[in-house]
């Protein structure tokens, strides 16, 4: 399932949405699961993640995966994208 820009400003939408609602970020994976079926989406911690993310929102990245090859790797091509992470801010203390 390749990605087109006006979906992932979807999925943003509704994620940034449940962000400001207070949602846990666990919550908010299994939210988008069950809107955009047949998408890989996941959620892990900003840390968990060196690569450029495709988009940055207040409470988290958005970085796009392609799994094409076997295995998972961060595309910033939206028509290689076969699913989603949620990378969630950590405060900075």
């Amino acid at each position: 399932m390749a990605l087109s820009p006006s979906g992932i400003d979807s999925i943003a939408a509704q994620a940034s949405q449940l962000y400001a609602a207070g949602t846990r970020r666990d919550a908010i994976v299994k939210a988008l699961k069950q809107r955009f079926q047949g998408l890989t989406i996941t959620g892990c911690l900003e840390s968990d993640l060196s690569d450029e993310p495709y988009r940055e929102e207040p409470s988290y990245l958005l970085y796009l995966v392609d799994s094409h090859d076997h295995c998972w790797k961060v595309t910033r091509e939206p028509a290689r994208a076969t699913g989603i992470v949620i990378a969630e801010r950590e405060d900075e203390a």
